[in-house]
């Protein structure tokens, strides 16, 4: 199985380890998953350290490397399922999940958690939790 998590997630499970979205990662793990994240959520996360926290984004690089994350590459052509995604930044990430062919895709981006799609399982990481705990 394989697992996406969004920057907001990672994030969350770097500044408050016994959190839900860390717990959603540990889970992952213990259940053999594949833990992913493409180029840009790797990005788009580093440049929240830089600006919010500076030094800390080392501190994020091991904690990826630590929990073995697969970095996914995003594929360059738009998918035309995509195009309904209202933040459009969000398309490459949903693109990078879909051709990955990801089982889940953790996040608490309101615009993820409502789009309209069928590939993929976008869930908060308490729906997960609850999924994996059944």
């Amino acid at each position: 199985m394989r697992v996406m998590y969004d920057t907001n997630i990672l994030i969350s499970a770097v500044f408050s380890p016994s959190g839900n979205p860390a717990q959603s990662i540990t889970k992952a793990e213990q259940n053999g998953s594949e833990l992913c994240i493409c180029e840009e959520i790797k990005k788009e996360a580093l440049e929240k350290f830089e600006e919010k926290w500076p030094g800390l984004s080392t501190d994020f690089d091991s904690f990826l490397e630590k929990a073995g994350f697969t970095i996914l590459t995003t594929p360059v052509a738009e998918d035309a399922s995509e195009s309904s995604l209202r933040d459009i930044k969000d398309r490459p990430i949903y693109r990078a999940a879909k051709a990955a062919k990801v089982d889940y895709f953790i996040t608490g981006d309101k615009d993820f958690l409502e789009f309209d799609q069928q590939e993929i399982k976008i869930i908060t990481a308490t729906e997960y939790l609850g999924i994996v705990a059944t």
